[in-house]
């Protein structure tokens, strides 16, 4: 019986069979094409600690400001940025 399946002959019961089949699985890749996009486009977990939370808790000596290794940690530019002019005032002109 298998085999007349590849020869083309097959039986009304088979065809049946066949759609069923194809159509669970069409069924069956709709969903999981959907969960994926849900997942990775629409769900957020929730957040449940605040940032600032966590940066005190693993800072040592408390808060963030007051600690040594704050205070230690050096400028590498002046601060604020100086923006010197450049281009055309009109840049359209000619």
């Amino acid at each position: 019986m298998a085999f007349n399946a590849f020869l083309g002959k097959s039986n009304p019961e088979d065809k049946g069979k066949k759609q069923k089949i194809a159509l669970m699985a069409v069924v069956v890749l709709i969903l999981a094409g959907g969960a994926v996009a849900y997942f990775n486009f629409f769900y957020s977990p929730a957040v449940t600690e605040d940032i600032s939370s966590l940066i005190e808790q693993n800072l040592p000596g408390g808060s963030s400001s007051e600690s040594s290794r704050f205070q230690a940690l050096k400028t590498f530019k002046d601060w604020p940025l100086k923006i010197e002019q450049k281009g055309r005032k009109n840049p359209f002109s000619y």
